[in-house]
């Protein structure tokens, strides 16, 4: 059996590792990139500088699992999997034993977390590096592509399709049948009940947007700043 590798040092790896624990999967170690590791072990398990981890261990015995943020609306998670998938790395997926699904891992990518109380209807299809946080919903026929995050209780809706590197935020809501475009981030708490078609920051429910927006052009109407 292949070593679990963790890679990061920082909140989300600890918060992932306790995890783990709870559903006794053990974490043999952590890599993180050489500027941040200042220690040789972290959780008391071996810390590997990425610069040694990559000479020194093989992919034939190790396996990694990236918990990374969604910094960078995920770009940072999708350039970590691909540099470890180009250098031959295979990836574990997490699916939480308190968890709700109705799909098979036949139906997912690698790199998976899918946290405590995620609901995952049937006929769902997931794409690689997807992290779904603890009491977020995914409707019937829905498809979630690659190195996205969905923050806790998101719901997505039946038939949804979100593209790569989508970052849904905490409590936020995507009716069914909606599509998202790549690269988008929505809000904590927005609900979104049109496509999405171009890449943006969808911090307000559009309704709220075109109030806003309303008011902008009073004030420079007016003279406001």
């Amino acid at each position: 059996m292949k070593k679990l590798i963790i890679f990061g040092n920082g909140k989300q790896a600890k918060c992932t590792s306790k995890m783990f624990q709870a559903d006794i999967v053990e974490t043999f170690g952590f890599c993180a990139d050489d500027e941040y590791c200042k220690e040789s072990t972290f959780l008391d398990k071996p810390l590997y500088k990425y610069s040694d981890f990559i000479k020194t261990c093989s992919p034939d015995e190790y396996i990694m699992f990236l918990p990374l943020s969604a910094m960078n609306r995920c770009r940072f998670r999708m350039e970590k999997f691909l540099l470890f998938k180009s250098l031959g790395y295979e990836f574990f997926t997490f699916i939480s034993n308190r968890s709700h699904i109705y799909i098979g891992k036949e139906d997912m990518g690698s790199n998976v977390y899918i946290g405590d109380n995620v609901g995952i209807h049937p006929d769902v299809k997931l794409g690689d590096n997807i992290y779904l946080a603890d009491y977020a919903i995914v409707g019937h026929d829905a498809r979630i592509n690659s190195h996205c995050f969905i923050a806790s209780g998101a719901i997505i809706g039946a038939s949804s399709v979100l593209g790569e590197r989508v970052t849904i935020g905490i409590g936020a809501i995507i009716r069914e049948d909606t599509q998202v475009i790549g690269g988008s981030v929505v809000g904590m708490g927005v609900a979104i009940h049109r496509n999405i078609e171009k890449p943006g920051v969808y911090a307000f429910t559009p309704i709220e947007e075109e109030h806003y927006g309303r008011q902008r052009n009073k004030r420079t109407i007016q003279g406001g700043n």
